[in-house]
C-alpha cells in the first residue's frame, strides 16, 4: 500500500556523495580513536593490555542493543501506519544491529578468553545476543 504523502525532491548523486563523506570521515575518526587508545592511555595494573577493549566492546553492545530497539519500533510503526519510510529505518537499524553485534560477539570472546579462561560461557545474557544476531 503506498503512502498518501509526497515524496520531497531529492538530489540522490550529492545525498550519495555526502553520505560517502561522512562515511569515510566517520572511519577516520573511528582509527585516529582506537589508535589514541592504544598508544596513549595507560595500561590498568590488573587486567593489562587486555582491559582495552573495554573501549570497543560496551560502546558496540549500547549500539547494538538501541538498534535492535530502534528497528522494533520502526516495525511497530511500519505495521500500525503501513508507512514505507518506517519499514526502511526498521532495515538500516537491523543492518546497524547485525554490524554492531558482530563487533560485539568478536570481542566479547576474546576479552573472556583472558579474563576467564575460556571463550565462552553457556550464561543466557551471551546465548540471547548471539541468538540476537542471527
Amino acid at each position: 500500500m503506498t503512502s498518501s504523502r509526497r515524496a520531497l525532491p531529492v538530489d540522490l548523486k550529492k545525498a550519495r556523495t555526502v553520505g560517502m563523506a561522512l562515511t569515510g570521515l566517520g572511519i577516520a575518526l573511528l582509527l585516529v580513536v582506537h589508535w589514541l587508545v592504544m598508544d596513549f592511555v595507560p595500561t590498568e595494573a590488573v587486567q593489562g593490555v587486555v582491559q582495552r577493549i573495554f573501549y570497543i566492546h560496551p560502546p558496540a553492545a549500547w549500539t547494538t542493543f538501541m538498534a535492535v530497539g530502534i528497528s522494533a519500533l520502526a516495525s511497530l510503526a511500519y505495521l500500525w501506519l503501513e508507512d514505507e519510510r518506517a519499514d526502511a529505518a526498521a532495515v538500516a537499524a537491523a543492518e546497524g544491529a547485525l554490524i554492531f553485534g558482530a563487533v560485539l560477539l568478536t570481542s566479547g570472546p576474546l576479552w573472556g578468553r583472558i579474563a576467564w579462561g575460556t571463550f565462552w560461557q553457556p550464561e543466557p545474557r551471551l546465548t540471547l545476543t548471539l541468538l540476537l544476531w542471527f
